[in-house]
């Protein structure tokens, strides 16, 4: 479940794509995802787009339980893309992405409940993709595409490791206004 810090987060980024420049560019889209967090297993999740020329902002969201514990992804993306030179339905992308993991831990019984607990942790990567787009219909698209995200272990320290991964693949669909 989103909290209140993410919420604020997609709201302003929403906010400022909408608001920066006219709306004929404008580029709103829904679909799936797949995650990988360098475990090798894929967590489905949803994912949430505002284009507006070459930038977009996405928020995607993963969401698994097991038992008492609880555990949401959400990561908030700004990119900018271009075209590659010939391939005029497929571009690069590179941006920053924010991070947030929540987990949590709820007992039902009674006399385990004072055991129960949260923890977040938000940070702060970069991002490089691939994204395919077609027009099916009218302003119509349907996309498809590759996500990768890079996120320090520490961000005072600088260290970059394998497990501060996130890579995303998805299928989405919307409309260009």
């Amino acid at each position: 479940m989103l909290n209140l810090k993410s919420a604020r987060w997609c709201c302003l980024s929403f906010l400022f794509f909408l608001f920066s420049g006219p709306v004929s560019g404008l580029e709103t889209g829904a679909g799936l995802i797949s995650m990988e967090e360098g475990d090798n297993r894929l967590r489905p999740g949803v994912l949430a787009s505002i284009s507006h020329g070459t930038w977009d902002g996405r928020v995607y969201y993963c969401a698994r339980s097991y038992g008492p514990v609880l555990e949401q992804l959400t990561l908030l993306a700004l990119t900018g893309s271009f075209s590659l030179p010939s391939v005029s339905w497929l571009s690069a992308r590179y941006g920053l992405g924010l991070l947030e993991e929540h987990t949590s831990i709820h007992y039902s019984n009674t006399m385990d409940q004072g055991k129960s607990r949260a923890e977040s942790r938000y940070n702060l990567g970069v991002a490089l993709g691939l994204r395919a787009s077609f027009i099916i219909s009218g302003d119509v698209y349907v996309e498809g595409g590759w996500d990768s995200y890079l996120f320090p272990a520490g961000l005072s320290g600088g260290l970059f490791l394998a497990t501060g991964r996130k890579e995303v693949i998805y299928l989405g669909s919307g409309i260009r206004w």
